[in-house]
């Protein structure tokens, strides 16, 4: 192999090696994956893409405040409430365009049990960050209606690419305990965010044992309908090649709930 060559595969090899020191030395590493589903078609397996995302609404009630973030933590008898107005929303940034084949919503049990803001309310899809008055967006579905039961299941009138999904209300309030946006993208992508040298606790949905880019992707594609494991973190152990998956809400995580742990690392969704 020539001089020249061989200088050029050991610059290269170099640079490997000082990129790969300074990642162990780093107390915070980027690690990013990327998961292809299968075929360039859109698959039939569809998986919720608003869970844990930033949510945002019209307005909070300031006699009973409900963040909107409570309306996408996965737990259905949490629910945010927006305060009075001539019109509520609330919207979900899915961080990413995607293609938006259904929506599921959970109301608030008031109201006679009948469901208190499953009625009369509009979904629309957009591409970017949504004005107040909805202008812009592509409709997913206009719900004339008042649902008798405390969960609906709401097909678009068709498959809407977007990034932010908004519900508004015709009502005064909005309450809602689960908001649920159903995808069928092949391929995922995320950015995660660890911490070397720490662990985190706390119940573990899945253990395997792989490399530490698998475990991110295995993390990834374990969000599959119809019941899915949604992993948002994950614990790895070099030496044992452990890979622990894991649910935290990246949103409220501080890294002051992690245990050192000498030989591993913590990795949480990134969504800055």
């Amino acid at each position: 192999m020539c001089t020249e060559c061989l200088a050029r595969r050991s610059t290269g090899s170099l640079r490997m090696a000082l990129t790969q020191a300074w990642l162990m030395l780093s107390p915070i590493i980027i690690l990013c994956s990327l998961c292809d589903r299968g075929s360039a078609e859109p698959s039939s397996t569809t998986w919720n893409a608003a869970l844990f995302r930033p949510a945002y609404q019209s307005s909070e009630d300031a006699a009973d405040p409900r963040n909107a973030s409570l309306a996408n933590d996965g737990n259905a008898t949490s629910c945010q409430r927006t305060g009075n107005g001539s019109e509520s929303w609330w919207h979900v940034d899915l961080l990413g365009q995607m293609m938006v084949e259904s929506v599921w919503i959970t109301g608030s049990d008031c109201n006679n049990g009948k469901g208190y803001t499953l009625g009369y309310f509009s979904l629309n899809v957009f591409t970017e960050q949504p004005p107040p008055d909805d202008s812009g967006g592509q409709v997913c579905h206009n719900y004339m209606l008042y649902a008798e039961n405390a969960t609906v299941n709401i097909k678009c009138d068709k498959t809407i690419s977007g990034r932010y999904v908004r519900i508004s209300h015709l009502s005064n309030t909005s309450s809602i305990c689960e908001f649920k946006v159903m995808v069928t993208n092949n391929t995922q992508f995320n950015k995660y965010v660890g911490w070397k040298n720490s662990t985190l606790e706390g119940p573990v949905i899945r253990s395997l044992n792989t490399s530490r880019l698998e475990c991110a992707n295995h993390c990834l594609s374990a969000r599959r309908a119809p019941d899915p494991m949604y992993c948002t973190a994950f614990n790895w152990v070099p030496g044992t090649r452990l890979c622990q998956l894991m649910q935290e809400d990246p949103r409220i995580f501080k890294s002051s709930k992690l245990k050192q742990s000498i030989h591993g690392y913590f990795y949480i969704e990134d969504l800055r």
